[in-house]
């Protein structure tokens, strides 16, 4: 067959049969107990293209329905649970919860035939009758293994890629706007549970499981096939830590299609890269490989020929679901006590209070919590070389722990906490990547930004950003910054690693075309607005007044970093405030000092300590607008009055320096690593001595 690749699959042809009835009784009670919380997530297939009913043209059920199965005496017994004594479908189980969400809108209730592709017949209760999913036999099954109430929560839209749309924040670039809806509805729902599920008994939520079923966009598009595997790994490390859930059970449906012969490459490479997901240590007893192909059935034993949709067989559909339930149960066994580690995170790395030692802060739970009494051990491990075991004295808040230890300058190490009772050890956990160097905050506007015209990448790999989540390599564009082009901190990052033998941890906070004006907490006045209005006020005086949007976030992100937690924030901005084309927009010099000084003046009180800054020379537009003496001489006078730290001029890189052949205010590729060379030159000399 050949592949179709496409953004959104068309309806099943034919009329859909009369819906089902309403049941007369609940088919069980669930007892009270922390609600279990399973998300099943993916593309269209996990929407649901199982068809329930559907006529041929004579009127007779077409093969590979639902209910076709009920006439073979060999395959009844497979769904005999979900009809009554007349062979009327038994949909309705109140201790089994859905909430669907696709790009047809929400739908929520008791499980049902009802939670499938949406373009079917909607007379029964607004729900499609004609589709189901995975959700039915996995519901059926989750219902019957709980005593306590069940909610699935279905994030799965049509046509949608791991590699773009499902991006998780782990793979660098932009976040996939999927994946932030399906965290956003997941913490939606759990955070108003008894709007959404008015049964709800209470007694909290548990969860406790999470399924994967996904694969025909990335089959598509060659870039995407080969980065299933760090895509899909990072998919699983995200939403555990995105939910802190870092053990959560996860269920990885094999990548189906119509293939049963003749199966294309790329399709082979998408099912071997989740299978050796699941295959990897670090997952070991809590992820699980589904194969979904034995599953299949041929195009003329169903009712479609959507060989991309498996051809709609609802056979086929059921038992994926009941596949995908019977591989969770066995991750749900409570197994060994375990201790999970909340901090460091993975690549993080920690500001060295020295030049050859720092404190690191560790953190986690314990479970069961009465593992507390146990005694709590850390060591540092570099290559195959252990280092010694140091003791921790936590302090407690319930079952979570948090306690401090000496760290050696350098990385990457991996971090290795044990609880041990006499004479054995009850649990441990490790962190692959913990580094102790140098820590920097960079901000201010667009060539601080990702707005260079060439992306850059760690070399070294060494240099980790923090986008206020997680640490990842540094690679453009930098998380927490704007722009989706290239940025001088990879080899900025890069040649202060080589220098120092350290790694370096970098916050990207810069936002293009800012004035300082914008900067400055909510209220601050002003007497000439920047040329862009956006986050400034006009105030019936005449003067101005910022909004405060980026002031927050920026001191937010500092915060994060804890007292000393970072060496000095790296200021690069001066172009919106320098030589406005209405000349009404300029700042004056005079002003520029005073603002930028008010910036770090009161950023230093909100963060409570004396955080060192280091102020560039930044005023450049374009040849014949090479720079503002008013802002130069301004953002100098903060070096002399000892408020910041002398930076590199950037004013004086020129012609193929900057994008655009030169034309362009932002840097091309060379410029931005003649960029970090002078930041670097300023910053280097200051930390050997």
């Amino acid at each position: 067959m050949t592949a179709i690749c496409i953004g959104a699959w068309s309806a099943l042809s034919g009329p859909a049969t009369a819906a089902p009835n309403d049941p007369a009784e609940i088919l069980k009670q669930a007892g009270k107990g922390p609600l279990k919380v399973f998300i099943l997530a993916g593309q269209s297939n996990m929407q649901g293209q199982g068809t329930l009913e559907a006529k041929d043209d004579a009127g007779k059920e077409k093969k590979g329905t639902l209910r076709s199965l009920l006439s073979d005496p060999a395959k009844a017994p497979l769904i005999q649970h979900l009809v009554n004594a007349n062979g009327e479908w038994a949909e309705v189980r109140d201790d089994v919860w859905v909430y669907d969400i696709g790009e047809f809108g929400t739908l929520h209730g008791p499980l049902s035939f009802g939670y499938g592709w949406n373009l079917g017949d909607m007379s029964w209760k607004g729900r499609n009758t004609m589709f189901f999913g995975p959700e039915v036999a996995f519901g059926h099954l989750m219902g019957e293994h709980f005593t306590e109430q069940v909610l699935i929560i279905k994030t799965a839209w049509g046509g949608k890629s791991l590699d773009v749309d499902f991006r998780p924040p782990s793979s660098g670039g932009t976040v996939g706007p999927f994946y932030t809806e399906m965290m956003g509805t997941i913490n939606k729902v759990l955070g108003d549970i008894k709007a959404q599920f008015p049964g709800y008994a209470g007694g909290g939520y548990e969860l406790s499981g999470f399924v994967w079923w996904h694969g025909w966009n990335d089959f598509c598009d060659a870039k995407a096939t080969a980065a299933y595997e760090n895509n899909l790994t990072n998919l699983i490390k995200d939403v555990r830590s995105d939910l802190k859930a870092p053990q959560l059970p996860v269920v990885i449906g094999e990548f189906a299609g119509p293939w049963l012969k003749d199966i294309p490459e790329a399709a082979l490479t998408v099912r071997k890269a989740q299978a050796d997901v699941a295959a990897k240590p670090e997952f070991k007893d809590t992820v699980k490989f589904v194969k979904t192909t034995g599953f299949l059935r041929e195009e003329k034993e169903s009712p479609s020929g959507a060989g991309h949709h498996e051809y709609q067989n609802g056979e086929t559909y059921f038992l994926i679901g009941d596949a995908f339930g019977k591989a969770m149960m066995p991750l749900l066994v409570p197994g060994k006590p375990t201790l999970t580690l909340l901090a460091p995170l993975d690549y993080q790395v920690v500001q060295r209070s020295s030049k050859t030692k720092g404190k690191l802060t560790v953190s986690g739970r314990l479970d069961p919590a009465s593992a507390i009494t146990s005694v709590l051990g850390a060591r540092f491990v570099t290559g195959d070389k252990p280092g010694p075991w140091q003791k921790l004295t936590p302090t407690f808040k319930d079952a979570e722990f948090q306690a401090t230890m000496d760290a050696p300058a350098g990385g990457w190490y991996r971090l290795e906490v044990r609880a041990v009772a006499p004479d054995k050890t009850l649990m441990d956990a490790a962190v692959e990547h913990v580094g102790v160097g140098e820590v920097f905050v960079v901000a201010g506007q667009s060539n601080s930004a990702n707005h260079g015209e060439e992306k850059q990448s760690s070399k070294t790999g060494k240099v980790t950003t923090f986008d206020g989540k997680r640490w990842r390599i540094s690679n453009d564009p930098q998380a927490g910054a704007s722009g989706d082009g290239g940025s001088f901190l990879p080899p900025f990052g890069d040649a202060m690693a080589q220098r120092l033998n350290v790694p370096i941890g970098l916050i990207a906070c810069g936002i293009g075309a800012t004035s300082v004006r914008e900067w400055l907490p909510e209220g601050s006045k002003f007497p000439n607005p920047p040329t862009i209005e956006a986050n400034v006020n006009k105030l019936p005086s005449g003067e101005w007044k910022s909004k405060g949007a980026a002031y927050p976030s920026f001191v937010a992100r500092m915060k994060q970093l804890g007292p000393n937690g970072f060496r000095a924030v790296l200021w690069h901005q001066g172009e919106s405030d320098a030589n406005q084309a209405d000349a009404t927009r300029t700042l004056t010099g005079k002003l520029y000092r005073q603002y930028l000084e008010q910036l770090i003046v009161e950023s230093r009180r909100e963060i409570g300590w004396n955080a060192p800054w280091m102020v560039a020379q930044v005023s450049y537009h374009g040849p014949g607008d090479e720079g503002s003496p008013d802002i130069r001489a301004a953002q100098a006078s903060l070096w002399k009055a000892g408020i910041a730290l002398e930076g590199p001029d950037s004013d004086a890189l020129k012609g193929s320096l900057r994008d655009s052949g030169g034309k362009g205010v932002h840097f091309s590729g060379p410029g931005l690593r003649e960029l970090a060379a002078r930041w670097v030159a300023k910053l280097a000399p200051k930390l050997e001595k």
